[in-house]
């Protein structure tokens, strides 16, 4: 794998240097490459994840197992603050949508988790927030966790059910503009029918979480 960069090159040899690597994902998402980017650790899915959110304009869809806070281990996920803040200024966009699938029965840590209430309790946020909890109906399914945001760039983890998040196994792409459409697609025929059978929290801009 080798990708040309303004100033160097990046290769599959340097990606365990973070700074590389974190360069690898800033020139493909600028330049909207499709190239597949390699996620084999908590802190490469939380730069995916806040870079997503980074270049995302009006849809982002994730499905998860509880969104981690952080790992028995101490590895920041979805508490970690780059990526709350990413998360944050995409939903200050106006008409800006992000919607979750669990397959957990609830949110690591409830109410308490720090991305959920971050992004829910926002002061500035414009977009709505759509949460489906789907256990019942998920637990036997082997649903893929994924995000995918604006049918263009996604992260899609190919390790299933990996709940502990310590080994994560994913593939990022901020240029295949096909397999995000296809994802979009899987979420919405998924949570279309979670809405029928669950229950659907919709928070609207202003609205926030219980104490």
């Amino acid at each position: 794998m080798i990708v040309q960069t303004d100033s160097s090159r990046v290769t599959e040899r340097s990606l365990g240097d973070l700074g590389a690597y974190i360069e690898l994902v800033n020139v493909c998402a600028r330049k909207r490459l499709n190239h597949p980017i390699p996620n084999g650790s908590p802190a490469h899915a939380r730069i995916l994840i806040s870079k997503l959110f980074e270049t995302a304009r009006h849809t982002a869809c994730i499905v998860s197992g509880k969104l981690t806070d952080v790992t028995a281990s101490g590895a920041e996920i979805y508490g970690y603050a780059d990526l709350i803040e990413k998360a944050r200024q995409f939903i200050s966009r106006e008409g800006s949508k992000l919607s979750i699938i669990l397959e957990r029965e609830a949110l690591h840590n409830g109410n308490k988790n720090r991305f959920f209430r971050s992004i829910v309790d926002f002061d500035k946020r414009k977009g709505d927030v759509l949460l489906y909890s789907g256990w019942d109906l998920l637990k036997n399914a082997r649903l893929p966790h994924f995000m995918v945001t604006d049918a263009l760039a996604y992260r899609f983890e190919t390790q299933l059910a990996n709940y502990d998040h310590e080994q994560i196994e994913a593939i990022a792409n901020f240029g295949d503009g096909e397999t995000a459409r296809d994802l979009l697609n899987l979420f919405a025929m998924v949570s279309s029918h979670l809405s029928g059978e669950c229950e659907v929290q919709r928070i609207h801009p202003g609205e926030r979480l219980p104490a």
